[in-house]
């Protein structure tokens, strides 16, 4: 029984049909959303995560305008694996640190001989287990933490470290566009052109690895689409939406409001309602009318019945791996920056 379903239970009339197991796990997540809570770390408004930067660009837009501060609290499951995507990150760093042929290069160091370079990028900190630490960049609008800089066989490269499912993993044959977009914030920020994506199935502990080289291409669609948001920041209306992106979107209903014209953006004074700009649709000349089909007034036949069942049944399983899927993309959120 998931946490929201012990707590709809406990709110019952009959709380004390709640088990001793059960209560004992539903105290248990709350410690971890507790833990959670008091260990995480925010990042500031006017920033980018590059994680997300593959995202729509309104989805981007709500990210700055709220600067985090109205995400929902994670489910605790959700919570501990990440907690341990972050200790297998740990562990292959070490692993890293100590391989032979290669040097793990002083992250504060490469951000001084990229502003040697002209790049604007400042050093924030190294964590408490001092193998990552924050950078920002105000000209690009980025705030980042690379899993790491090393030296292997004379070439300076961003190492990226990627856990995945099983299913993710099989299928993995290059990286993801996503996972691009987020490395070539990092070699924007870095002035490195060379990234190492090292990728491990969660059950397994199976390694796949990609070279792969910024490109200018890459780095125009980055900064372009900094440039728009930036824009659209200032001018206070959000920007077109990319519908291919929605499904993972956590801001549908403001995305809607938006659409609908009902959409207040809270940064400004209250005023009245905004609405992004649209494309005009083309017309098309029809010189005749169509008629309406009239409506079947007949009963459902078993057969209807059946395919009607059926559809429900491929619906209910659409949706729960849609569920899934949006679970591993908030996994992914949270651990990457």
């Amino acid at each position: 029984m998931g946490l929201k379903s012990l707590l709809k239970v406990a709110e019952g009339k009959n709380p004390a049909n709640v088990s001793f197991e059960d209560k004992f796990i539903a105290a248990y997540s709350a410690a971890v959303q507790r833990k959670d809570k008091h260990e995480s770390q925010g990042y500031p408004s006017d920033f980018f995560r590059p994680s997300s930067m593959y995202g729509c660009d309104r989805m981007l837009f709500f990210m700055r305008i709220h600067g985090g501060s109205d995400e929902e609290q994670a489910d605790a499951n959700l919570i501990e694996i990440c907690d341990s995507g972050t200790d297998r990150h740990l562990r292959i760093q070490k692993i890293v640190s100590e391989m032979e042929g290669v040097k793990c290069l002083d992250l504060e160091d490469v951000v001084k001989e990229a502003r040697q370079k002209g790049i604007n990028t400042e050093f924030e900190g190294w964590n408490k287990d001092h193998t990552e630490a924050r950078c920002k960049n105000a000209d690009l609008s980025l705030y980042f933490q690379p899993d790491g800089v090393i030296n292997f066989q004379g070439k300076d490269v961003i190492l990226e470290i990627k856990t995945e499912s099983t299913y993710q993993h099989a299928n993995r044959y290059e990286p993801k566009e996503d996972h691009k977009y987020q490395v070539t914030c990092y070699g924007m920020g870095l002035g490195i052109d060379y990234v190492l994506f090292f990728y491990e199935d969660r059950n397994f502990c199976t390694k796949k690895a990609y070279l792969w080289k910024i490109t200018d291409e890459m780095k125009a669609a980055v900064m372009n689409k900094v440039q728009r948001i930036n824009a659209a920041i200032e001018a206070g209306v959000p920007p077109e939406k990319d519908e291919s992106k929605c499904t993972y979107c956590k801001y549908k209903l403001e995305c809607k409001a938006v659409d609908t014209g009902l959409w207040i953006n809270p940064l400004l004074p209250p005023e009245k309602p905004i609405q992004a700009p649209t494309r005009r649709k083309k017309k098309t000349a029809s010189n005749h009318t169509t008629k309406q089909k009239k409506p079947l007034t007949e009963a459902p036949t078993v057969a209807t019945a059946k395919i009607k069942e059926a559809i429900q049944k491929s619906e209910a399983a659409y949706l729960a791996k849609i569920e899934h899927e949006a679970d591993m993309e908030a996994i992914d959120a949270r651990r990457d920056w």
